[in-house]
């Protein structure tokens, strides 16, 4: 059963803004956690649409890559290969992707009081999985000052099992 999803508050329409701006790759800072933080403590922020650009495998919100572009040398290299395909076998579950939010998103995405949406459980990162695919893509999380890197496996088995439907 999905849980009812509170109002956007001011905050948050700010930080999910910052995410589209930075997808879009009109700004190239990464946030830091705290400039994500809901400016109510009683609310959380809910993801932007339940439209088709939050269904699993679809490339909206993420800009493309022109592949001739000269490189922004002010924002870190993001060089993450988007999964186009299901594979036939070997597709992860939610017990596969668990300890990577545990271990990477956890430290701030926790849902405390005045922190940033939760990624603690199945129902939360299905309901935020556009975000999470755009920012997996787009290297925006977690922030660079944050200390905390996202190996090319863990991405990558993060994104199939987006791509695949989110299986549990």
């Amino acid at each position: 059963m999905k849980r009812a999803r509170p109002a956007l508050s001011a905050h948050a329409a700010l930080a999910l803004s910052t995410v589209a701006l930075v997808t879009s790759g009109l700004l190239t800072a990464a946030c830091s956690s705290d400039k994500l933080a809901t400016s109510n403590p009683d609310s959380t922020p809910s993801p932007a649409s339940e439209d088709a650009s939050v269904r699993p495998g679809t490339d909206a919100g993420v800009a493309p890559v022109d592949a001739n572009a000269a490189p922004d040398t002010a924002a870190p290299a993001c060089a993450v290969v988007p999964v186009t395909v299901c594979p036939d076998s070997g597709v992860p579950t939610y017990s596969d992707v668990a300890p990577i939010f545990q271990n990477r998103c956890n430290g701030c995405h926790l849902g405390l009081d005045g922190g940033p949406w939760p990624l603690d459980d199945y129902e939360p990162i299905a309901d935020w999985q556009g975000e999470v695919r755009a920012s997996f893509l787009n290297c925006s999380m977690p922030p660079a000052d944050s200390g905390v890197t996202v190996p090319e496996s863990e991405t990558q088995t993060v994104l199939t099992w987006i791509k695949c439907g989110l299986p549990k």
